[in-house]
C-alpha cells in the first residue's frame, strides 16, 4: 500500500541518516548542506543579502542558527530552516562549514 511504502522510505531515510551522523559531525555536515549552499554561495560577501557561511566559527554558525529558531532574527526563509534542524544537525552543519576553506 503506500502508506507502507511511505513508512518503509522514511525508515531507510532515517537509518541513512543514522549511518551518516556515526561516520562524523563533518561528513553528516556535508550531507546536510546541499539546501544551505543553494542560497548561500561560496565566496559571497558578508554584506551581501545572502553571504557566503564557509568558514564560520562552529559557535557563531550554532548561535545565529538557533536565534533564528527563536524567532530572534527577522527571516521567514531561515526561520523554517532553523525550525526543522535538530541541535546534533546544527553541531554538524557548523562543523562542516567551519571546515571549508574560504581561500
Amino acid at each position: 500500500s503506500p502508506m507502507n511504502a511511505l513508512i518503509a522510505a522514511l525508515v531507510s531515510f532515517i537509518a541513512v541518516s543514522g549511518s551518516i551522523a556515526s561516520e562524523g559531525d563533518v561528513e553528516y555536515g556535508a550531507y546536510l548542506a546541499a539546501e544551505c549552499a543553494s542560497c548561500h554561495r561560496s565566496g559571497a560577501a558578508a554584506d551581501e543579502p545572502i553571504p557566503s557561511i564557509e568558514g564560520w566559527d562552529e559557535a557563531t554558525f550554532v548561535t545565529v542558527m538557533q536565534s533564528f529558531r527563536r524567532k530572534e532574527r527577522d527571516n521567514v526563509a531561515m526561520q523554517t530552516i532553523a525550525a526543522a534542524l535538530d541541535d546534533e544537525q546544527m553541531a554538524a552543519l557548523a562543523a562542516y562549514f567551519a571546515a571549508r576553506d574560504t581561500d
